[in-house]
């Protein structure tokens, strides 16, 4: 059974998989949104392949605890196919639209969770500000 993430601050170090349970990489930081801080993106380290690794945002409203581990549905390939953003303290209104409309975040309500309440209405905020880094690794 899948359940909601209720700490987002205690994902930092934590290794995200896949949709199979396959490793995707290390959750590095969280960017928040809005004056309560709310987190809404975290960054996570994918390996390439290459002996490279890349940086990329997943929308927090996607991740879920689902057997013992931390989990998205997506593949690896999809993580790396996301939109490059640069990792600085704050993302651009620009960086943060194509984000959404690459994961489709404005259709999150209409995922359910186990309790009934959708996954963007427990973790999108309504909130104005553009989302910047506020816990994780350096």
């Amino acid at each position: 059974m899948a359940t909601a993430i209720e700490d987002p601050n205690r994902l930092p170090g934590e290794t995200l998989r896949d949709q199979d349970g396959g490793k995707v990489g290390d959750i590095k930081a969280l960017y928040s949104v809005g004056e309560d801080e709310q987190p809404m993106w975290v960054t996570v380290e994918v390996e390439t392949g290459l002996a490279r690794n890349q940086l990329v945002f997943v929308p927090l409203a996607r991740i879920k605890y689902e057997r013992d581990q931390v989990r998205v549905p997506y593949t690896a390939q999809h993580l790396l196919g996301s939109p490059e953003i640069e990792h600085e303290e704050e993302l651009s209104d620009s960086d943060e639209l194509a984000l959404r409309n690459y994961y489709a975040i404005d259709l999150a309500d209409q995922e359910v969770r186990t309790d009934n309440e959708s996954y963007a209405a427990a973790h999108i905020p309504d909130a104005e500000g553009s989302p910047r880094r506020t816990a994780g690794e350096d």
